[in-house]
């Protein structure tokens, strides 16, 4: 009978894996019709730098929610050139008890990401197609002439919605420097603003290094000592007070425990040089953009790394937010907001700009006002500016005083996550890498 079994369950599991192989082998044969097509195909015409933008975004928001095809690590340039296709769409599935765990489509055999505003109007036969290469993924943005990627929103900066099925829509709204934004009150949300030194106010779009992601690695550290030395000898005191049988138990689990613990020690000595693993990639120049604000030359420079900087008077600078709206392929409505700093307006194809994501426009129009006191001399120190709006503040609620089991906890939490350690290391690196960046802008 065992044997029976035993052959069943490597039946299945042989069947599991061709399967599964033969759906690989058939998304990897799809790719390789793409690459063929690009390289024989014309295209239909060339987009233009606002298209390119949109375009971008427009796909990061659509990867954030397309996890059963394998999209949300994708990333990459958007392609200058738009393809055109006609054939039938098909969905291939990989199915298990638990229901669909990959899946993609097809038209005309080639795999494409269709947006989830564009399933409505997908048909069985005879699909046209428009689409564009973002990294070697293809994005549709035109199918059936009923679904096309809005560009409605240009350099000119006036709100224009574009929704469509789904009720995903972007607004834009053109900022003036020199006009005030009385409504708004500074913010810094998401730390942005960096530091501020005499007349220039640094600012940079890279998350800087969080005192959390030390912490998540000392969890990962104490959660691998534990399972690797103090599972198994747990486990045997346990039987061992079932059995009613403490001491013998209590013998056997610290033996193995001194058994075990050799191989923990060589665990945590990897500790030291993954901190200083952290420490070099965090201090380490940043190479996307950075803007500096000089308010003695009313300017504002553009540091692209190894490019040439630019600078702008700070009475030219294209100020715009942008509001996107959109429904995730889970049917959940999602949200976001970008301020676009940039040294000329969406029509201009040499244009360099920077995008800050932010949760709400309320977010991103204090960050203007932000830079607009600090242009005017109202803003001298970065302690003066809220993190986070009042709006927010309040939908919180105040502190909850937490009881005394979880204060007991919370501080044996803090001393094992290594007590003021990571803050302090946090701060240090902060700086440090502050003073590299002021170093290379003050170079250029």
């Amino acid at each position: 009978m065992s044997g029976l079994l035993i052959l069943l369950v490597l039946v299945l599991t042989v069947v599991f894996f061709a399967l599964l192989a033969h759906f690989y082998s058939a998304r990897l044969k799809s790719r390789r019709a793409l690459k063929q097509l690009l390289n024989s195909s014309h295209s239909i015409r060339n987009l233009t730098p606002h298209e390119k933008l949109r375009i971008k975004d427009f796909f990061d928001r659509e990867t954030q929610t397309r996890y059963l095809e394998g999209y949300q690590n994708k990333s990459g340039p958007v392609g200058d050139r738009v393809f055109k296709i006609n054939g039938r769409a098909r969905q291939h599935e990989f199915r298990t008890i638990r229901g669909v765990i990959y899946t993609y489509q097809t038209i005309a055999g080639i795999e494409m990401l269709v947006p989830t505003a564009a399933m409505p109007f997908l048909k069985n036969e005879n699909n046209a197609v428009e689409f564009v290469m973002v990294g070697n993924v293809a994005l549709v943005i035109r199918l059936n002439d009923e679904f096309e990627l809005g560009f409605s929103s240009s350099g000119s900066g006036q709100p224009g919605p574009s929704p469509n099925i789904y009720g995903d829509a972007n607004e834009t709204e053109r900022l003036q420097p020199l006009e005030q934004l009385n409504d708004y009150a500074p913010l810094n949300a998401r730390g942005y603003l960096q530091s501020i030194k005499g007349d220039r106010l640094l600012l940079v779009s890279d998350v800087m290094p969080s005192d959390l992601g030390l912490k998540f690695m000392l969890a990962v550290y104490w959660f691998v000592l534990f399972a690797l030395c103090g599972l198994a000898p747990l486990t045997i005191f346990a039987f061992g007070i079932v059995l009613a049988e403490p001491k013998e138990a209590m013998d056997l689990g610290w033996g193995m425990f001194l058994y075990l613990w050799p191989f923990g020690e060589l665990i945590l000595w990897t500790l030291p040089f993954v901190f200083l693993f952290w420490i070099v990639k965090n201090v380490l120049p940043i190479w996307n953009c950075v803007l500096v604000l000089d308010r003695g030359s009313k300017q504002v420079l553009f540091s692209r790394g190894a490019k040439p900087p630019v600078r702008v008077d700070w009475q030219d600078l294209y100020g715009l937010v942008e509001t996107a709206k959109w429904m995730s392929s889970y049917g959940y409505s999602m949200q976001e907001a970008f301020l676009e700093l940039a040294s000329g307006d969406r029509d201009c194809s040499d244009r360099v700009f920077m995008r800050l994501p932010f949760s709400n426009a309320i977010e991103a129009h204090g960050m203007w006002r932000a830079l607009q006191e600090f242009m005017d001399g109202d803003l001298q120190t970065l302690t003066s500016v809220a993190s986070e709006s009042a709006s927010h503040s309040q939908a919180e609620g105040g502190p909850v005083e937490p009881g005394l089991m979880k204060k007991g906890c919370l501080v044996a939490m803090y001393w094992l996550l290594a007590g003021p350690l990571p803050g302090w290391l946090t701060e240090s690196v902060k700086w440090l890498k502050q003073q590299f960046i002021w170093r290379k802008v003050s170079v250029e």
